[in-house]
C-alpha cells in the first residue's frame, strides 16, 4: 500500500519500499523519507524574467516595481504606464519610463519635493535705491510676488542719475526666478566748477576748486567781493538737476564801488492843532533827513521847511531831492495835522413855546451863527425853517448842526411849540367813561372807572380830575402827558403778602390813617418786570395793548414808537429811510421826513441826523443812504524825484514816486510810452500811517540804457483822471 509521510508518498513493494516526494519537494539528504522544499528559483531565476519568490511547495514570478505581469505569461513583466492614471499624480507634466514615471513642470514653475506638485517662480523683490524708485510699484512692495517675464523700471529722483556699471535701468525677471542683471544706484548730478571773481571769492572753496570736491545737486555757492567792491549779479547760486548752475547770466564780477547818494525821510508825523489854532509848527518833532550828500545839494518843498514852519490842517507832503554825481534821489513823508476843536455857536435860541387861540401861526427865529478854527464846512439846520405857519399842537426840537473840514460838529438845539388855549382831546376806554363840568375859562374833565377797577396809567393831572367808582384807591403814577390812563383790576393783600406776576403792589393811607396793602394789574403800555417785581413801561419800538403781560410787542420792521408807555400798533410811525433824517427818526403827520443835504448821509433807518462826509468828499445829491457815495476830487499831489527830467546812471535803482489823492481811492499805474514795462520793473503801492493808499512807485532795479524814456503816472476813480509825465535818462 501507499504511505503518505511529510510531503512523501512511499510505496512497498516486495523486499523494500520507495519513497517519492510532492512537486515542489525533493528527498532530503541522507533521508530516504524525508522530503524539503525544492527552490526553483536557484536553478535559471525559475525562469522568471524579473523576480522570482520560492515558497514551500512551489514560486511565483513577481515583477518590480513600475512593471505588472504579462497577461498569459506567468514568468513574463511589462512596464506600467503610470501616467495613464490622474496623470501620474503629476501637477502639470508627467513623463513614463520603464519600470517608473517622474512629473516635470511648466516655465515659470519648479517642482516641490514631492515630485509631483508645482509652484510658481517668483523673482524676489526689489530695493528702491536711495534717491530713486522702481516702477511699477509692485516691484518694490514688500509681500508681493513678481512673477516671471514681468519687467521693473529704475529711476532717480530729480538731481540724480543712475550709475548701471553694476546693474541696469530695466531688470526682467527669468524663468528660473531670478533677476537678468543687477541693481543699479543713484547718484546725484554734479555741475561745472565756477570761475572765482576776481577781488572776490566763493564759498566753499569746492565751488572754485576742482580738487577739493566736486559740485553736487543741491550745492549751493556764494559769492563775496572785497571791501570796497560790490558783486555784480545774484551771490548765490545752486547746482540744478540739469547740470547747470542757478542765476547763470555770465560770469561773476566785483565792480569797484562808487557810493551811490542816498537820503532817508523820517516816518509819517502826526500832530494835532491847539485849540482855537489853524497851523502849527513841529519844533522838536521836526527831524532833518539822513544824507551822505552836501546839504547845499540837497533841497526841499515845502520851501524853507524845518521845525519853526507852519503847517495847516491836513496832509502836507515834505519831500527832499539829493543830486551827486551825476545821480538824483528822493524821499518823501507826510505830516498830518488833525483838528480836535469843534465849531463854536453863537445866538442860539432859547426855547419858543407859543400859546394861540387862533387856527395857525406863523413862527419865526434867528438862525444860529457858527465859525470855527479851520473853516465851517456845513452847515445842517432843520427840515422847518423860520417863517414857516405852524399849527396849535405842533411842537418840534430844531437843530443846527455845523461840521469843520476835519469833521469836529457842534449842535445847536432849541424847542418850537404852538399850544392851543384848550385842552387836548381826551378818548375814554371800555373800563372808564369821562364828565366834563364848564368852569370859567376852563373844562374840568373827571374819569371815573366801572367794574370795580382802578386807576393805573400814565395822565397829567393838571385840570384832570381823576376819581374811583367802585374801586377804593388811586395810583398816581409818572406824568409824562395827556394820555389817559387806564382801570385795571386790583386786590386787597395783607402786609407780608406778594402779588402775583403781572400785579405791582401798592400802599394807600386812607383817612383814618390806616395803611392799606394791594396789588394793581399792570396796564395797557408797560409790561410785568419780574426782576423789579414792578411794572415797567415799553421801550421806545415797542408797544402792549392788554394789560398784565409779562412781554411787550415789537413794532412791525422799519417802523417805530415815538416815546415809551406806548398802548397800541397805531402808535408804531413809519421810520426815516436811509438818507432822510428828522427830529424824531420817524414819518409824522406834524414833521416828515427830510433828505440828508448834500455832502451828508445817513444809512440807517430812524436817523435823527445825517453824517457829514469824511475829509474833504461830498455827495452829488441830496438824499445819500451810503458813505460810499461821498466823493473827493482826484489829483495827483507830486512826483518823486521832483521835475519833469530825471538822470540815472546804469546799474543803478530808478524809483519814480506818484502821490496822489482823491475818494474813492484811485486805481494806479505807470506807463512806459513806446511799450509795455519789462517783468524785471515792479510797482509798489504807497501807504500812509493809517494804510490808506497814497501813491504808487515804479522800481526799475538796474537801470541800462534801454530804460530811458517817457514815463507816466495815470489815476482814475469813477469821479475822473489825472496824469503826470516824467522823461528819464540814462547816463
Amino acid at each position: 500500500g501507499t504511505i503518505w509521510y511529510k510531503q512523501a508518498r512511499c510505496i512497498n513493494y516486495p523486499g523494500g519500499f520507495y519513497c517519492g516526494c510532492n512537486r515542489g519537494y525533493i528527498l532530503a539528504d541522507n533521508s530516504l523519507t524525508e522530503c524539503v522544499d525544492l527552490n526553483e528559483c536557484g536553478s535559471g531565476n525559475g525562469g522568471c524574467e524579473q523576480m522570482c519568490n520560492n515558497t514551500l511547495g512551489g514560486y511565483m514570478c513577481t515583477c518590480r516595481k513600475g512593471f505588472e505581469r504579462k497577461p498569459n505569461n506567468p514568468y513574463g513583466c511589462q512596464d506600467i504606464n503610470e501616467c495613464l492614471s490622474n496623470n501620474g499624480g503629476c501637477d502639470h507634466n508627467c513623463h513614463d519610463y520603464q519600470g517608473g514615471h517622474y512629473c516635470s513642470c511648466k516655465v515659470g514653475f519648479r517642482l516641490r519635493k514631492d515630485g509631483k506638485a508645482c509652484e510658481e517662480l517668483f523673482c524676489p523683490v526689489l530695493e528702491a535705491p536711495y534717491h530713486g524708485h522702481v516702477t511699477p510699484a509692485t516691484c518694490s512692495k514688500k509681500y508681493e510676488n513678481i512673477a516671471v517675464g514681468s519687467t521693473c523700471k529704475f529711476e532717480c529722483s530729480k538731481g540724480f542719475e543712475l550709475k548701471t556699471n553694476v546693474g541696469a535701468q530695466t531688470l526682467s525677471c527669468r524663468i528660473d526666478g531670478t533677476w537678468d542683471h543687477g541693481t543699479p544706484n543713484c547718484h546725484p548730478v554734479k555741475c561745472p566748477t565756477l570761475q572765482r571773481p576776481i577781488n572776490g571769492g566763493l564759498v566753499p572753496a569746492r565751488c572754485h576748486d576742482d580738487q577739493r570736491g566736486y559740485n553736487e545737486f543741491g550745492q549751493r555757492c556764494v559769492t563775496y567781493c572785497r571791501h570796497g567792491y560790490r558783486l555784480r549779479g545774484a551771490p548765490t547760486k545752486y547746482c540744478q538737476a540739469n547740470k547747470s548752475w542757478s542765476n547763470n547770466n555770465g560770469p561773476l564780477q566785483c565792480v569797484k564801488i562808487i557810493e551811490p547818494p542816498y537820503v532817508n525821510c523820517p516816518t509819517d508825523i502826526q500832530v494835532t492843532l491847539p485849540n482855537n489854532a489853524n497851523q502849527i509848527s513841529l519844533g522838536s518833532k521836526f527831524q532833518q533827513p539822513q544824507s551822505n550828500v552836501n546839504s547845499s545839494m540837497i533841497t526841499s518843498y515845502p520851501d524853507n521847511v524845518g521845525p519853526d514852519y507852519k503847517f495847516r490842517f491836513g496832509k502836507t507832503l515834505v519831500s527832499y531831492v539829493a543830486m551827486a554825481n551825476g545821480q538824483q534821489v528822493s524821499c518823501s513823508y507826510f505830516v498830518d495835522v488833525k483838528d480836535s476843536t469843534p465849531p463854536t455857536v453863537s445866538d442860539c435860541p432859547k426855547d419858543i413855546i407859543q400859546n394861540t387861540g387862533r387856527l395857525s401861526e406863523i413862527i419865526t427865529w434867528a438862525e444860529p451863527k457858527f465859525s470855527d478854527n479851520v473853516g465851517v464846512r456845513r452847515v445842517m439846520g432843520p427840515v422847518r425853517k423860520p417863517g414857516e405857519i405852524w399849527y396849535p399842537g405842533e411842537e418840534m426840537i430844531m437843530q443846527y448842526v455845523a461840521s469843520d473840514i476835519a469833521g469836529n460838529q457842534k449842535k445847536c438845539s432849541f424847542k418850537v411849540a404852538l399850544k392851543a388855549a384848550s385842552c387836548p382831546k381826551l378818548y375814554q376806554t371800555d373800563d372808564a367813561y369821562l364828565t366834563v363840568t364848564p368852569i370859567t375859562h376852563q373844562k374840568l374833565y373827571s374819569a371815573h372807572c366801572q367794574h370795580a377797577r382802578t386807576l393805573f396809567g400814565n395822565y397829567d393831572p393838571n385840570g384832570v380830575s381823576v376819581r374811583c367808582r367802585d374801586g377804593d384807591y388811586h395810583i398816581q403814577t409818572t406824568n409824562i402827558g395827556h394820555s389817559f390812563p387806564d382801570c385795571v383790576d386790583y386786590h386787597k393783600i395783607s402786609k407780608t403778602q406778594e402779588c402775583t406776576e403781572g400785579f405791582q403792589r401798592f400802599t394807600y393811607v386812607d383817612w383814618f390813617y390806616d395803611t392799606i396793602h394791594f396789588c394793581s394789574m399792570c396796564p395797557s403800555g408797560t409790561f410785568w418786570n419780574n426782576a423789579t417785581r414792578t411794572c415797567k413801561q415799553c421801550i421806545v419800538g415797542e408797544y402792549q395793548d392788554d394789560h398784565g403781560m409779562s412781554t411787550c410787542e415789537t413794532c412791525p420792521l422799519e417802523k417805530s414808537t415815538l416815546k415809551t408807555g406806548s398802548k397800541s400798533i397805531k402808535d408804531c410811525y413809519n421810520q426815516c429811510l436811509p438818507g432822510s433824517y428828522s427830529s424824531t427818526g420817524l414819518d409824522l403827520a406834524n414833521e416828515k421826513c427830510a433828505l440828508c443835504p448834500k455832502g451828508t448821509f445817513s444809512y440807517l433807518h430812524g436817523s435823527t441826523e445825517c453824517t457829514v462826509c469824511p475829509g474833504q468828499s461830498t455827495t452829488d445829491k441830496e438824499g445819500t443812504a451810503l458813505e460810499s457815495k461821498c466823493t473827493a476830487s482826484l489829483s495827483i499831489v507830486g512826483i518823486l524825484p521832483l521835475g519833469p527830467n530825471v538822470s540815472v546812471k546804469r546799474n543803478f535803482e530808478l524809483r519814480l514816486s506818484c502821490y496822489f489823492e482823491g475818494s474813492p481811492v484811485p486805481d494806479a499805474t505807470w506807463l512806459k510810452e513806446g511799450g509795455n514795462l519789462p517783468n524785471s520793473h515792479r510797482l509798489e503801492e504807497l501807504f500812509d500811517m493809517h494804510l490808506i493808499k497814497i501813491g504808487i512807485s515804479l522800481v526799475v532795479p538796474s537801470v541800462s540804457t534801454r530804460d530811458a524814456g517817457k514815463y507816466t503816472c495815470i489815476v482814475k476813480n469813477k469821479n475822473g483822471n489825472d496824469h503826470r509825465a516824467v522823461n528819464v535818462k540814462v547816463v
